[in-house]
């Protein structure tokens, strides 16, 4: 998006980038919990009492957050193809 007035042209600094409405950040926000606590709701149910094994399932629950949102075509979290 190019706005043109007064015989010059600017571009707004979002172009190109990914706006992230309060909505959306939300949404990541809640799927990031619910990854979290089936991943450590798993760990509880197989009797794992190790902190370090619930660092690593808080560190996934994240990657599959993330992966999520750099995925293109997934429009769950507000990015899309055009972006």
């Amino acid at each position: 998006m190019i706005i043109r007035y007064y015989g010059y042209t600017t571009i707004p600094k979002t172009e190109g980038k990914r706006n992230m409405k309060n909505n959306q950040v939300k949404a990541m926000v809640k799927s990031y919990i619910r990854s979290l606590l089936v991943a450590c709701s798993t760990l509880l149910a197989a009797d794992n009492v190790d902190p370090k094994t619930y660092a690593i399932a808080a560190f996934a629950a994240f990657v599959a957050v993330s992966a999520r949102y750099l995925d293109k075509s997934d429009t769950g979290f507000g990015s899309s193809k055009n972006v």
